[in-house]
């Protein structure tokens, strides 16, 4: 949860206890552990795992290592290197960035209450706040595509983060950009894929997948102290 508003922040429950400000104000309230490596701050909602293309230089590195090594090499385009269902939080010292996974599985919520935007992982936690009025379209949009869809819930004041999105926050600006459109796959301009090439790529995905989930099986706390071997949060 970001917000700025002081009054709106004690309303809040206690389970967000932790909490973390920006120079300019922002609060970010959480209910999860967030882990600090580099001066950095990140919670993970979800699971994260390496992309092909870079899972041999972390395929032993936990998440929370991985996450941030990323973000350091590739700014806020780090999500194109990460697979699973995610929302991540970055906190540095005067901005926050909060990505999701490109299928929006994982997403954060968007309200504004008053002079602040409440952007949060739990729709619920905004119901003190928004009402929860609902959107007399969302009964047609949800019956003519069995889901919501551009950022739209039921309720009027609630928005979505779309799939990839990147949402930074610093100082008294709110932008929303993507790490990723799926028109990136035309301008590659690849040629004919065989079947072969298929299978190939399929099963070193879930190779990949299993040698980077399995220690989250054997070992369920991702304390600094033992973040490469439980590369997994105890939630995911």
């Amino acid at each position: 949860m970001c917000i700025r508003d002081r009054d709106i922040i004690n309303k809040f429950p206690e389970k967000y206890s932790d909490e973390y400000r920006l120079s300019n104000g922002t609060v970010v309230l959480s209910n999860k552990k967030m882990f600090e490596v580099n001066g950095l701050k990140v919670i993970i909602d979800g699971f994260v795992i390496p992309r092909n293309q870079v899972f041999n230089e972390y395929r032993s590195v936990s998440q929370y290592d991985m996450v941030l090594s990323l973000f350091m090499k590739h700014g806020v385009n780090f999500g194109r290197y990460l697979k699973g269902f995610f929302c991540i939080l970055i906190a540095e010292a005067e901005r926050i960035t909060i990505i999701n996974d490109i299928h929006s599985v994982k997403r954060c919520y968007i309200s504004k209450i008053k002079q602040d935007y409440l952007i949060s992982n739990d729709i619920t936690a905004l119901k003190p706040f928004s009402g929860f009025k609902i959107d007399p379209m969302a009964p047609a949009v949800q019956a003519l595509l069995q889901h919501f869809a551009g950022g739209l819930t039921m309720f009027e004041d609630i928005g979505y983060s779309a799939p990839a999105s990147v949402i930074k926050i610093s100082h008294d600006r709110i932008e929303s950009d993507k790490y990723y459109e799926s028109s990136d796959f035309i301008k590659l301009n690849r040629g004919m894929v065989s079947e072969n090439d298929f299978h190939e790529v399929f099963r070193n995905s879930i190779n990949n997948y299993i040698e980077y989930i399995k220690p989250c099986l054997l070992y369920t706390s991702p304390s600094p102290r033992d973040r490469t071997r439980s590369r997994m949060p105890s939630s995911a």
